[in-house]
């Protein structure tokens, strides 16, 4: 079949791009006669079946009728003789029914058997789409229920799934289809997403519509049928109440349906909030999804204030809390932070007010603690530090005002508008490597992991990262944190086994005892390391001894125990790793503020040092979040890295690199730029 345009008029023949309600449908004789629909459906249907059949499928019709239907006029078939180069001119200049009447003619005339039932699809499938339906359920009637040509079935199927859902049997529809995936042939596939899309909302499957219907948009190919398809994403949202679409909104999804959801429910709000905070939130939204598909042409009827910057209400930083674990099991951690904190802001000379609460070290003193912050009138809340605080807050709607949470609530949680998850969190480093990785032009990694729990979030997050960004990892393998050799792992990743297998079965072939020298995979471009410094100084030597030492090894801080030891770390010598600037920058040129707060330390311990980076950036960011939220290339350069904002106010952040040298760890290169680590839109269902 070579149908173009988008399936002809299933994505262009009414330029009122409007559909039918049921209601506008005047009553008439069926489109669809009972003959023909026992033949396709395996049994008759009654009148009233009858006309929901022609409402569903007139529907099934993206772009449409007016609101009030008339019965179409089968126009005369052309009078040059039948082709399929007329055919395809005629869909190509959008007269469908006249293409249908000629692959029929066409069908007539045929004797090939295989031909002629090609012929008969296509002819029933234009029918269809020009909704003609009697027409094409009487060719679909003539056909055997199977056809020996796979293709041949697959569009029969689709043509049965059509009437399947015009019966109002969804389920059954989706059984009918062939997976959209598999179909090569883009006006098929088209025909596919959108009985799915239909299906799903019919059966009140909001979720999967949506994003059928994002899938759908990467198939269509002309301005017409996106800009409808995105009218009826618009129209099926309208049509949910704010407690439906937030939790469409909790369930996982890529950037694309978030957004949707998220505008949805702007728009839901648009009527019970003021022009201004409106304003600020549309911006918002606008910053950060900058290319989603309602960003450069707004769905009809979904236009909400645009504002310029001078209108949007700025978060206010009158009153700032701080709330962090004082006394208690987690003191230690939180009076780290609150050093960081208040030296940044005699360093910059603030004028803010800051309010200390002390969250002790449960979920209930840490709420109760946000609820008194906001009861004392504070604008602006930085904390707590504890994560199933952070998550209660979000999860139950708790987030009064702007708050600089100190943790994440995870990806399988839905945030807040009000709430900015910032924090230490390890992924971050992970995802950073993966990104200097590629920037280095590697697209073939492996993966050495530690069994330990931070080290397989390292491992995920950099495995995730590389293969969304172009890479691809190979394989990955676990060491045992309390195990010294790792040469059946390494022979194994490295496929030195396969190595050795060789070389007997050649020493056989020759009846020789051949020099062999092992060699490792060819494909592996470099190694990510998710280990501690033990096992880095134990592995880096093994992976020398397996051939593999002239393979770039890269890390995270993980690797570095924090104070340098050029004897112990002899070892380590080539891997390179990130690590915060607080610890790259501050701590080697000692600056002032890194002089005064070490002074403090009686035993210097390197995690409580990144956790006065952290709270030193916690102060300096909420004088900042207002540049981050309204522009989404913005990047502030904190000391525990370039912080930007990303999708679900999320705080990430950029690392600078080091390369031991001689044991000796060395500031190599500033972080990556953030245009080189954005995310492409995600479409992923």
């Amino acid at each position: 079949m070579a149908h173009t345009q988008d399936t002809g008029k299933l994505y262009r023949r009414s330029s009122s791009n409007t559909l039918p309600s049921p209601l506008s449908l005047k009553r008439g004789r069926p489109l669809i006669k009972a003959r023909y629909a026992r033949a396709i459906t395996g049994h008759a249907m009654s009148p009233r079946i009858l006309r929901t059949v022609l409402v569903i499928l007139l529907a099934l019709v993206v772009s449409g009728c007016g609101s009030q239907l008339q019965k179409p006029t089968i126009p005369s078939l052309p009078k040059q003789a039948p082709s399929e180069q007329l055919a395809n001119e005629l869909v190509a200049t959008g007269n469908i029914a006249q293409a249908a009447q000629v692959y029929a003619e066409l069908a007539r005339i045929e004797t090939d058997p295989v031909k002629r039932i090609s012929f008969q699809l296509s002819a029933a499938e234009l029918y269809f789409d020009s909704d003609f339906y009697d027409q094409g359920a009487q060719i679909v009637a003539t056909l055997p229920p199977q056809l020996a040509d796979a293709q041949l079935q697959q569009r029969r199927s689709i043509l049965d799934a059509y009437l399947l859902l015009a019966q109002r049997q969804p389920e059954q529809a989706l059984q009918r289809l062939p997976q959209a995936r598999v179909i090569s042939d883009r006006n098929q596939r088209i025909r596919v997403l959108e009985i799915q899309a239909r299906s799903h909302e019919l059966m009140g499957d909001s979720v999967q519509a949506l994003k059928t219907r994002i899938l759908l948009e990467a198939n269509l190919s002309t301005p017409e049928a996106v800009n409808r398809n995105r009218e009826l994403i618009w129209q099926m949202l309208e049509r949910r109440d704010s407690s439906e679409l937030q939790t469409m909104a909790r369930t996982p999804g890529g950037s694309i349906y978030r957004g949707w959801l998220e505008y949805a429910l702007l728009s839901k709000a648009a009527n019970n909030v003021s022009a201004e905070l409106l304003a600020q939130r549309n911006q918002t939204w606008r910053n950060r999804y900058p290319n989603h598909p309602a960003a450069s042409r707004l769905p009809e009827g979904a236009n909400t204030l645009s504002p310029t910057l001078e209108d949007i209400a700025t978060i206010s930083t009158n009153q700032v809390a701080l709330l962090l674990p004082l006394s208690g099991q987690f003191s230690e951690l939180g009076d780290a932070i609150k050093n960081g904190f208040i030296a940044a802001r005699f360093a910059e000379g603030g004028t803010s007010s800051i309010r200390l609460y002390d969250t002790r070290s449960t979920l209930d003193d840490a709420l109760e603690q946000y609820d008194l912050a906001v009861a004392e009138g504070a604008t602006l809340i930085i904390g707590p530090l504890n994560k199933s605080a952070v998550i209660s807050l979000a999860a139950n709607n708790r987030v009064s005002v702007p708050t600089v949470s100190l943790n994440y609530v995870g990806d399988d949680v839905a945030g807040h508008a009000n709430l900015y998850q910032f924090g230490l969190l390890p992924e971050d480093n992970a995802r950073d490597v993966a990104h200097y990785a590629l920037k280095d032009k590697y697209r073939k990694a492996i993966i050495i992991a530690a069994d330990s729990a931070l080290s397989q979030r390292l491992a995920i997050a950099f495995e995730n990262t590389f293969n969304a960004n172009g890479g691809q990892v190979l394989g990955t393998e676990i060491i045992e944190e309390d195990s010294y050799d790792f040469s059946p792992q390494l022979k194994k990743l490295l496929a030195i086994n396969s190595s050795h297998s060789r070389k007997r079965q050649l020493s056989k072939l020759l009846d020789a005892d051949l020099k062999f020298e092992p060699a490792i995979r060819s494909d592996i471009d470099v190694i990510f390391m998710a280990v501690g410094t033990e096992q880095a100084r134990l592995l880096r030597p093994q992976l020398q001894f397996h051939h593999a030492g002239k393979l770039p090894l890269f890390s995270t801080a993980q690797v570095f125990s924090g104070e340098p030891d050029a004897q112990a770390d002899s070892d380590l010598t080539g891997i390179k790793y990130n690590d915060i600037p607080w610890i790259l920058t501050d701590a080697i040129a000692n600056t002032r503020l890194y002089q005064s707060l070490s002074q403090q330390d009686q035993q210097p311990s390197p995690g409580l040092s990144r956790l006065k980076a952290l709270g030193i950036d916690a102060y300096n960011i909420h004088s900042q979040i207002e540049n981050m939220r309204l522009n989404a290339l913005y990047s502030h350069a904190g000391k525990t890295g370039e912080l930007s904002l990303t999708e679900g106010n999320r705080i990430r952040r950029r690392l600078q690199w080091a390369e031991f040298v001689e044991g000796v760890p060395q500031k190599i290169s500033d972080a990556l730029d953030l245009q080189s680590v954005l995310p492409k839109p995600n479409r992923d269902l």
